[in-house]
């Protein structure tokens, strides 16, 4: 996070719990999910109440002709249901969950205290 190159995904975060967004939606490289970034994008959604919902997907399975896994992050303040997504959660790793519901607690968080 220390790469000049990142200010402005700080200053995003920064300014998430002051601006408060109904939707955030975020889309990246796959190795985002383990990456400091990645914490600290959480660390601001958590601390404003948002709902969740992360996973990786490979554009294709949204219609984009484009055959590389990509990381994908919606959150929401109120509830985040599947049908406002309007994408399907299947994802291409083992490791991801299937689906996008409050079951899959790697997919879908819920507030955190």
């Amino acid at each position: 996070v220390e790469d000049p190159r990142a200010r402005s995904f700080l200053a995003l975060v920064e300014r998430l719990a002051t601006a408060r967004p109904r939707y955030v939606a975020l889309e990246n490289v796959p190795g985002f999910r383990d990456s400091k970034a990645h914490h600290l994008l959480r660390q601001a959604l958590d601390a404003a109440g948002y709902v969740v919902c992360e996973t990786l997907l490979c554009p294709t399975e949204l219609g984009l002709p484009n055959r590389r896994q990509r990381f994908y992050l919606v959150a929401a303040r109120d509830t985040l249901a599947q049908d406002v997504l309007k994408i399907p959660m299947a994802a291409s790793s083992g490791d991801a969950p299937s689906s996008c519901s409050p079951d899959s607690m790697t997919c879908c968080a819920g507030r955190r205290a």
